[in-house]
């Protein structure tokens, strides 16, 4: 009996031990993340957006549209326009320029960093978003998510 309890505590210990590592690491990398320097992807001559890397942890209007990435541009208006800049006011602006944003967003769990871009094209009253977790593989849908809401807050203020 004393050796299956020791065995059962040195089982936990090991479990414990893995927790602890894959939460420091987590840590670690939100730490990355929010120490890291990212340059706007607005390309003024063609009014776009950078495209997606090959991680699934971005969403983009500009991406093609059998794409996983792919997320539609709305229509909007300039009134529309503000309120989806204001929808983004918990998060640090990096860049604003008259129709474009750049924000970087935290999460709430860890404090992990993704960019959020909103390119506005008053010409043809769309709105292209753009967002990317800047460290890790996958987001769990966290980019996609976040642009969901805007959409929805956007379309509850208009109705």
């Amino acid at each position: 009996m004393g050796i299956l309890k020791t065995i059962s505590k040195v089982l936990l210990f090991l479990i414990l031990a893995a927790i602890l590592f894959f939460l420091v690491r987590l840590l670690l990398l939100a730490r990355e993340s929010q120490n890291m320097q990212v340059a706007s992807t607005y390309n003024m001559q063609n009014n776009s957006l950078a495209p997606c890397s090959d991680k699934p942890n971005c969403v983009s209007s500009f991406a093609p549209q059998a794409s996983t990435h792919y997320i539609p541009a709305i229509s909007l208006n300039a009134t529309q326009w503000s309120q989806a800049k204001a929808f983004f006011d918990h998060c640090n602006l990096l860049s604003d320029k008259p129709h474009y944003v750049h924000y970087a967003c935290a999460t709430s769990a860890f404090g992990f960093v993704d960019d959020v871009e909103l390119l506005y094209l008053p010409e043809t009253n769309e709105l292209h978003m753009r967002s990317q977790s800047r460290v890790g593989y996958s987001d769990l849908g966290a980019n996609r998510d976040r642009i969901n809401e805007l959409i929805s807050h956007l379309k509850f203020q208009n109705d």
